[in-house]
């Protein structure tokens, strides 16, 4: 009876600590998945913070004045089998800010939200970011690498590159050998500086400096580059209401070629203003209407591109012309005088013109020169074919920019910082 009484009394202590064991056990299971909840539906909301802080920066890009925000804009990921999941939405705000250094910007507010479908958990994160307006349309010319002034070269603009090189000819006359920049020469402060050559002068000769006139010298951040998305542009082109040119002869002399008229909408057919070439351009005429016309190949200008300011609102019709390799202006192109009025990026890191140095006049560049490059290759401005340059920085480029479907490479985050939900914009 003793032994029987203590087998149950022992088997009532193994079930109560087995039931014991059992419930912490599941207590702590749900507390696991609890926290894996909770983990996951805050990262969710991260992940939703920052898709506002990128598509802010993709919206700033194609207008430096956007402020619309988003409001409950849904982040879905597409997974490898093609199904798609919501996993949470944003919320953006856009303020002003003050200048960084000289460059305007603006704050991001984005407030991300984990998706609470099938969820217990509801978690909100928010990021600041200071955005710089920093674009190619800030400088008359831009390149990330190394920038080379000639002698007999007069700019109204800045000009920005990784080095700064100033080229004084002492082959030239007296007169012919000055290097004139009006704005402010910008280098990337932490690769690059500034040089005259040649660094001493010819025996007799004044100091190379009272050949070169500029007005300030300034190291500044080094600018992110970022290159033309022709999977894009050909999408416009094709399904938007633009126009499709497709060179299957990708050679100079199968170029598509524009314009006997006026460069407009009408006569080149497109319905929002973008002329896509799958191939090389080869243009010259009289722009009537802001338009865009951007090249998988080269761009070759054969004649003055110009352009008249409208009577009423002094604001000219503006022309893009993006090339994802280089630009070149072409040997038949007028020797006396020629006129560029354009917005000229050559994603490939090349602008030049075609001949011997010194073997034309006089060239008239009026608006913004990007040049891109690649990784292992030279960018260059080399317009030393004419023997006198005036280069003229076009501000409504910037102000008041009207070119269909034009995007800013150089938009960037200055800085960015995760706060409380409850937090709102910082003071101005």
């Amino acid at each position: 009876m003793n032994k029987k009484g203590f087998i149950l009394l022992a088997s009532i202590f193994l079930v109560l600590f087995l039931g014991i064991f059992l419930g912490i056990s599941l207590m702590r299971a749900d507390l696991q998945l609890r926290s894996m909840e909770y983990r996951r539906a805050s990262l969710y909301a991260f992940y939703a913070a920052e898709a506002g802080i990128d598509e802010a920066v993709f919206e700033l890009r194609k207008n430096l004045n956007w402020n619309a925000g988003f409001t409950n804009q849904s982040l879905v990921w597409q997974m490898p089998d093609q199904v798609s999941e919501t996993v949470g939405d944003y919320t953006v705000t856009v303020a002003s800010a003050l200048l960084i250094g000289n460059v305007p910007s603006v704050w991001v507010r984005s407030e991300g939200r984990n998706n609470p479908v099938g969820s217990q958990v509801q978690i909100t994160r928010v990021i600041f970011a200071r955005i710089a307006l920093m674009t190619p349309a800030d400088f008359f010319a831009s390149t990330p690498g190394d920038l080379r002034l000639f002698s007999n070269m007069n700019m109204t603009g800045s000009v920005y590159g990784r080095k700064i090189i100033f080229d004084v000819d002492y082959s030239r006359t007296h007169d012919d050998r000055f290097i004139s920049v009006t704005g402010n020469v910008n280098y990337d402060n932490v690769q690059g500086g500034y040089t005259y050559y040649p660094t001493s002068p010819p025996s007799g000769q004044p100091a190379v400096q009272t050949y070169v006139n500029v007005g300030g010298i300034t190291p500044v951040d080094p600018i992110t580059y970022v290159g033309l998305d022709l999977a894009t542009y050909k999408d416009i082109a094709q399904n938007q209401g633009g126009k499709y040119i497709l060179n299957t002869d990708d050679t100079y002399e199968h170029a598509f070629e524009c314009c006997s008229g006026d460069i407009n909408w009408q006569n080149l057919n497109t319905h929002n203003g973008l002329v896509y070439i799958d191939g090389d351009l080869r243009i010259k005429g009289h722009v009537t209407e802001s338009i865009h016309f951007v090249a998988s190949g080269d761009i070759y200008i054969d004649d003055n591109i110009t352009s008249d300011p409208d009577p009423v609102t002094g604001l000219e019709p503006q022309i893009g012309l993006s090339s994802a390799r280089d630009v070149f202006i072409n040997s038949i192109a007028p020797s006396d005088r020629l006129e560029i009025d354009a917005y000229i990026m050559a994603d490939g890191g090349v602008f030049t013109a075609k001949g011997g140095a010194n073997t034309k006049q006089d060239l008239i560049v009026e608006g913004v020169v990007v040049v891109r490059g690649r990784e292992g290759v030279t960018s260059s401005i080399a317009l030393n074919v004419y023997r006198n340059r005036i280069y003229t920085y076009d501000a409504q480029l910037r102000t008041s920019t009207n070119i269909p479907y034009l995007t800013y490479p150089y938009v960037r985050v200055y800085s960015w910082k995760e706060v409380k939900p409850t937090d709102q914009f910082p003071p101005p």
